[in-house]
């Protein structure tokens, strides 16, 4: 299971963490609700209320607008943008590299090798 976490050095996402970002991001609180006031805005019309079908059409406008709204967020999604001196900071307080990295890699029983010819190129676990 890869985490994202940026780079302590640059503060930059790798392609695949960014990648895995931006997938998870495909979905956001925007789109939902947008969804949920879609389904909810039929609801004037089933109880005739006064101004039923400008309510409807006024929900129904909103809603969709929300998705919208969502979907655009969700494709201009970008981890790596901003300041990265923030994810500096957390690169640094989650990653493991240098020195501790040696010392991890060299007392852990299941250590990832570097390719085996074995294994048509993929890391092989001791």
């Amino acid at each position: 299971m890869v985490l994202p976490v940026p780079c302590p050095r640059c503060g930059m996402y790798r392609d695949d963490m960014a990648r895995m970002m931006k997938e998870d991001a495909a979905i956001n609180r925007a789109q939902i609700v947008g969804l949920m006031m879609a389904l909810l805005s039929p609801i004037p019309l089933m109880f005739g209320m006064a101004y039923d079908w400008e309510l409807t059409v006024v929900m129904a406008v909103v809603a969709l607008t929300l998705v919208a709204y969502g979907l655009i967020r969700a494709f201009l999604f970008n981890p790596n943008a901003g300041d990265p001196e923030q994810r500096k900071l957390l690169g640094q307080k989650h990653a493991v590299w240098g020195e501790p990295l040696n010392e991890l890699l060299a007392t852990s029983p299941h250590v990832i090798q570097p390719t085996d010819p074995e294994t048509d190129g993929k890391p092989k676990v001791k």
